[in-house]
């Protein structure tokens, strides 16, 4: 890739995210800002625990390809052990219309597939990881494959290099998970392909979407039942390794009804 087509496509990522007024005033924000290191490459635990690398963040920009929804990827960061564990009691606790077991997990927007190890601990009866990045993909099977050896996934699970936005979803019930992976362009497809695979197969369908910025968009949806939205706790000994995290950072669950 160039240094003009990186250029463009780095401008491009940010009026999409950020806006025109934002963008314009960057350049004299940074030049005001002191000195320091980015953002610390931290190791998280769970790495250390089973070997895998999820660790660390990535700027959307630089996830940016020649897929046209890839300069709406918001960046990647593993989503914290102990919140997804919060999250998911609390969807469990809802309750679902039917037993897990007869659920799909799916992260759309899976990046490097720590929430797919995470949930493949569950009993789900499958674990589907979507990223449209083929390096992100590419790491997060051979993370995948790590984890299985260890013997820890009570659930198959696989990888899919594809769009979130229109991957197929698998018949029966399904769970997807966001992790803020894209912008409120993109959730606007997503939402439009839910409708119309829920028009030509009704199943139960719910979402958990974690720092959700299309909450508007998903609560003016006339098949969409907000179940809950609150703060999502994390863990003392996750927070000295999480490099992006607020105590204030939301959770939403909602619920398709056919």
């Amino acid at each position: 890739m160039s240094a003009l087509t990186r250029t463009v496509r780095k401008l491009r990522w940010s009026l999409i995210h950020r806006g025109t007024r934002q963008t314009l005033q960057l350049p004299l924000q940074r030049l005001r800002e002191s000195p320091g290191p980015r953002i610390a490459q931290l190791r998280h635990p769970f790495d250390d625990r089973y070997g895998t690398e999820t660790s660390g963040v990535i700027g959307g920009v630089t996830l940016a390809s020649a897929h046209p929804n890839s300069l709406h990827a918001t960046a990647y960061h593993g989503v914290p052990p102990s919140r997804l564990h919060v999250i998911l009691e609390s969807w469990r606790a809802t309750p679902p219309a039917l037993p897990l077991t007869q659920y799909t997990f799916l992260d759309l927007g899976c990046g490097k597939g720590r929430a797919i190890m995470l949930a493949s601990q569950l009993p789900f009866r499958e674990c589907i990881g979507v990223e449209l990045n083929a390096d992100l993909a590419a790491v997060a099977a051979a993370n995948l494959k790590t984890f299985q050896r260890t013997g820890a996934p009570l659930s198959p699970s696989r990888i899919v290099h594809g769009d979130a936005a229109t991957f197929a979803l698998p018949m029966g019930p399904c769970l997807l998970f966001l992790y803020n992976p894209f912008s409120t362009r993109v959730a606007a497809q997503l939402l439009g392909h839910l409708q119309r695979s829920l028009a030509a197969a009704p199943r139960p369908l719910d979402v958990l979407y974690f720092t959700p910025h299309a909450h508007a968009l998903f609560c003016s949806h006339p098949q969409v039942e907000l179940l809950w939205q609150r703060p999502v706790a994390i863990s003392p000994e996750e927070a000295a390794a999480e490099p992006v995290r607020d105590v204030e950072d939301l959770c939403a669950a909602y619920r398709f009804r056919s």
